[in-house]
Formats: structure tokens, C-alpha cells, sequence
């Protein structure tokens, strides 16, 4: 989508959705890190599916005008579970996005 294509409509419905997926995107991750025996996402406040614990202001940003964005990574600590759980709470983000995510039309 070019800028001058972004109507007020495009921007209120890229901020409601970036408030829904970034809180239950961030939640998933989060919830799957803990699950998995890491305790960071719950002692950084993390383990919410408020999203403005999840946004990034530079992303968002980029999000609204461009429609690609990006959230605040979420830190990982391996030496608290092995490293299948690592690998599996790595995996948790692809995971929540493909479930978010709805499959674009070839068409205009």
C-alpha cells in the first residue's frame, strides 16, 4: 500500500488489529516460555495479553503507515530449560502468527 492509499479507516483498522494480535501473540509466547520452565517473561511482566506490554512504538509505527510492524522480542533464558524447550518456545511465535493470520486473495 503506498501513503497516499492510507485512508483514516486503513489506520483504525491496523491499530485495532495490531492491539488484538500484539496481545495474543506476545501472550502465547510468553504463556509457552513459562510453561516450559522459563520464569523471565513472568518476572518482566510479560505473561499478559495486555498488548502495550508487547508493543514496539517503532514498530507499531510501521505497522500503521506501512503494514509491516514488529513487536518487542522476547527475551529467553536457555540455561533455565533444556534445549527442546527452547526450540519449542522459539517455535510458539510462528506458531501464534500462522493461527492469526488470514490468507490474503490474489485479486484486487
Amino acid at each position: 500500500m503506498w501513503l497516499s492509499e492510507i485512508t483514516l479507516q486503513s489506520i483504525a483498522f491496523r491499530v485495532l488489529a495490531l492491539l488484538i494480535i500484539a496481545g495474543i501473540h506476545g501472550g502465547i509466547v510468553a504463556g509457552a516460555a513459562v510453561l516450559l520452565g522459563d520464569k523471565g517473561p513472568k518476572y518482566d511482566g510479560r505473561l499478559t495479553i495486555v498488548p502495550t506490554r508487547h508493543i514496539d512504538f517503532v514498530g507499531a509505527v510501521g505497522l500503521i503507515i506501512f503494514g509491516f510492524g514488529w513487536a518487542k522480542p522476547m527475551a529467553i533464558d536457555a540455561r533455565q530449560s533444556a534445549s527442546v524447550d527452547s526450540a519449542l518456545s522459539s517455535q510458539s511465535w510462528p506458531a501464534s502468527s500462522a493461527c492469526l493470520s488470514r490468507p490474503r486473495s490474489s485479486t484486487p
